[in-house]
């Protein structure tokens, strides 16, 4: 099966969206032939063995749509060549060329979708006409696919609601781990080589810090935690535009000696910051679309029990006893949860093995690169 996959975003080594995409297409590769056509970006990061470099063109304030009439020559050119069985788009505000060009050359025509994005537009605060346009390519591209892949159930919903989609076109396909990077290494050793203190107890968040992450909570949390657990230090592994403000506010509250902002590290040293913690954290802030994020995946995966939001998409904590789920936006009960788990080895042992089975066996990006290509070869 040959099959083009196409990403508006130029890959990099430390987003979480492009870890996505760079695992999703590795493990695609293994039973297909899958050619990625992804932005050029300046300096190329991340080598992979059929991709197809797209140059924006010209005028930053039109690059978007400059680079769709560039994307349109080159996948114009390559299905002329090729014969391609199914074109698989990652949807952006701005999606329009691939299913056009799926209907040029009457091939099957696939979205994957990771938000509702005009309402995620609209939190940033962007113009009406660029979420006017976003509307549209997603109502046309949604009625195009013959499958559509939302991330998470919430997404899903949304799309139904919004756009009037059949729920049989809809498939759920979260996200998933790396199992043989994100595994379960000697906790002391993990320590050492990050130049940790091995006497103490840590408390782990990675990703971006922005709003919706939530990390100002545990920064708020920190104090209780510390009242009883008082060897306990705070990773916070990642950069964003609420760092500072984090940072600020640990200092306000006297704490601020006991966390270390790392900042980002190559998505390769993830794991170890991962495997050096005790408790890693996923609090989130409530959004309409839920979440299926990659960092609560790869924490399960290194056998790392999680403090997360009760929120649509984690509600696999619970379910496979892999961690707590707490009110989100509430500070002493994120605290309270967090002073639990430090309390108790037995249990930061039992839930952390139960999440790493969980995700071996549901969440592997192997098993979703499996699934999204038998998935591919019924709709041909």
């Amino acid at each position: 099966m040959q099959i083009i996959f196409t990403c508006d975003v130029a890959l990099n080594d430390k987003e979480a969206q492009n870890i996505h995409v760079i695992e999703l297409y590795n493990n695609l590769s293994k039973v297909a032939n899958v050619c990625l056509f992804v932005p050029k970006p300046r300096r190329i990061k991340v080598i992979l063995s059929d991709v197809k470099y797209v140059p924006k063109l010209g005028i930053p304030e039109l690059g978007l749509l400059l680079y769709q009439i560039s994307l349109f020559f080159h996948l114009y050119v390559y299905c002329r060549k090729i014969k391609v069985d199914a074109i698989y788009a990652r949807q952006s505000p701005f999606t329009f060329i691939p299913f056009i060009v799926s209907n040029y050359f009457k091939i099957p025509y696939f979205v994957e979708v990771n938000g509702l994005i005009a309402d995620e537009m609209k939190m940033f605060g962007q113009s009406k006409l660029k979420i006017a346009i976003a509307k549209i390519s997603e109502k046309l591209g949604y009625k195009k696919a013959i499958k559509i892949f939302a991330v998470t159930q919430g997404i899903k919903e949304g799309i139904i609601k919004l756009y009037n989609i059949p729920e049989e076109k809809i498939v759920v396909m979260g996200n998933g781990a790396n199992i043989s990077m994100f595994r379960p290494i000697d906790q002391e050793e993990a320590k050492k080589e990050l130049k940790l203190d091995t006497h103490l107890r840590y408390v782990c968040f990675v990703g971006n810090i922005v709003i919706w992450q939530g990390t100002i909570y545990l920064v708020h949390a920190a104090p209780s935690i510390l009242l009883q657990c008082p060897n306990t230090r705070f990773l916070i592994v990642g950069d964003g535009p609420m760092k500072s403000e984090c940072m600020q506010q640990a200092e306000k509250l006297g704490v601020n000696n006991m966390f270390i902002f790392i900042g980002s590290v190559p998505y390769k040293y993830v794991p170890l910051y991962i495997n050096a913690s005790d408790i890693c954290i996923v609090y989130k802030k409530p959004i309409k679309s839920g979440y299926s994020p990659l960092k609560l995946y790869e924490y399960m995966a290194c056998e790392k029990p999680v403090v997360a939001s009760r929120l649509e998409g984690f509600e696999i904590i619970e379910q496979q006893n892999a961690g707590l789920l707490v009110k989100p936006e509430d500070p002493e009960e994120l605290a309270k949860a967090v002073i639990k788990l430090l309390k108790d080895d037995t249990l930061r042992e039992e839930m952390g093995k139960n999440g790493r089975k969980y995700v071996v066996k549901n969440h592997s990006w192997e098993a979703i690169g499996r699934k999204t290509a038998e998935i591919f070869s019924r709709n041909q």
